[in-house]
């Protein structure tokens, strides 16, 4: 039987779900065995050529690589004036803090610690 031959008008929608899954799990195991497939292949090249993957992929110095990490710690840029507990890196989602700050009338300038650094009196004046 071919996909033409099929009238799908006259299932009930349980069996047109239950189709739906069971087409979902066989192209996911179809996917998963040719990339297998490809990374079996490529890994018989590499074997030819005398030639590590991982070099051909470009992950030879990850230790060296250039470029934030996954992870990494980002400085805090944004702090509450009377509350130093309250910090924000300035990333995700605002803070509850900050959108308060904002409805009260502050700007983020006032609260940001670049700005706030920049604008102290040096010890020399």
């Amino acid at each position: 039987m071919t996909l033409s031959e099929l009238n799908l008008s006259q299932w009930e929608r349980k069996d047109l779900l239950i189709l739906q899954r069971m087409l979902e799990q066989e192209l996911t195991q179809r996917s998963d065995t040719e990339r297998k497939a490809a990374m079996q292949q490529i890994n018989a090249i590499c074997q030819q050529m005398g030639v590590p993957m991982l070099e051909i992929l470009g992950m030879t110095n990850l230790k060296n690589r250039q470029g934030p990490r996954l992870g990494s710690k980002v400085d805090v840029r944004y702090q509450h004036p009377e509350k130093p507990e309250l910090k924000w890196t300035g990333r995700g989602r605002q803070p509850i803090w900050m959108r308060q700050w904002l409805a009260a009338g502050g700007t983020m300038e006032q609260v940001d610690l670049r700005t706030v650094l920049r604008n102290l009196p040096s010890a020399a004046q």
